[in-house]
């Protein structure tokens, strides 16, 4: 724990970190951090953010800035644990762990935003955000503190699932929605130099369990028919393992970057609707000109 922070008493330490993750998060938050969100140990180096919804227009500007072809439609995260090992900081990650991810995106529209599209805001639309109370002393030194440590980060995702759904075509051609389910995603960035100053080369790596793909057809609107069950596409039985080595330096020997990947098995059900589905997803990802 910093020593600033030192014989501060709780109820100060937890509305400090409500600052600075509000500070830092808020923007991406549908509604403003409350205190009983969040459950705070900082001399054990914890954090706990529980029942968050994202402003999917928030977060979805951060995707169309980066290119992504996909919109965010809504999302919400179970929680959050941040581990910080303050006695270890620049040479031990700090740990975040999320479970109960889920997000619903779909290939992103040409032109404006459609009127299925989220408004700008989410629910805050038209309404000013809450005012921030006047920051107290340390209150800016904790946020940069919060900022330095998550740079480094081992990620653990648990019971997440990522839909992705293709509206049916205005022609009257079906549309359908593909689902990956993760029970478990571990990423690790085992990159870093000692003096913590810049890496000659970046090691990541990546392990899934139990990946499972899951497909539902879609009816148009004026079908008036009930939506299909999800139905097993495709699935990734025990562990894979994929490794990322980036090289920083262009003076040290080797090629720039190596990918490497372990699979145990893979199995495949593709019956033709769930063709047609991919190919409508692919072509609405990459359309023509």
């Amino acid at each position: 724990m910093p020593r600033w922070a030192r014989g501060w008493p709780e109820a100060l330490k937890a509305r400090a970190a409500r600052y600075a993750l509000q500070r830092w998060l808020g923007p991406f938050l549908e509604e403003p951090l409350r205190l009983e969100q969040l459950g705070l140990d900082l001399r054990g180096g914890t954090g706990t953010l529980r029942e968050l919804r994202l402003r999917a227009a928030a977060v979805d500007e951060l995707l169309a800035g980066a290119g992504a072809p996909l919109e965010l439609r809504e999302g919400g995260v179970g929680a959050v644990t941040v581990t910080v090992p303050w006695a270890a900081l620049g040479t031990e990650p700090v740990r975040l762990r999320l479970s109960h991810l889920r997000l619903v995106l779909r290939p992103r529209q040409p032109g404006p935003p459609g009127p299925g599209s989220p408004p700008a805001g989410g629910s805050q639309q038209g309404r000013d955000p809450p005012p921030e109370p006047p920051p107290l002393e340390g209150l800016e030194a904790l946020a940069l503190t919060i900022d330095t440590v998550l740079r480094r980060l081992h990620v653990l995702l648990e019971d997440a699932e990522l839909r992705v759904e293709l509206p049916p075509q205005p022609g009257g051609g079906p549309g359908g929605a593909l689902e990956l389910h993760l029970p478990r995603a571990e990423y690790e960035d085992a990159g870093g130099a000692p003096g913590g100053g810049p890496p000659a080369v970046l090691h990541k790596g990546l392990r899934l369990q139990d990946l499972r793909l899951l497909w539902q057809e879609l009816p148009p609107a004026w079908a008036q028919v009930p939506v299909s069950p999800l139905v097993l596409g495709g699935l990734l039985p025990g562990p894979s393992e994929l490794c990322l080595r980036l090289k920083q330096n262009e003076a040290l020997p080797g090629p720039a970057v190596e990918l490497e990947g372990k699979v145990g098995a893979l199995h495949l059900l593709l019956p033709p609707p769930l063709l047609g589905t991919l190919r409508g997803l692919l072509g609405a990802l990459d359309p023509p000109g």
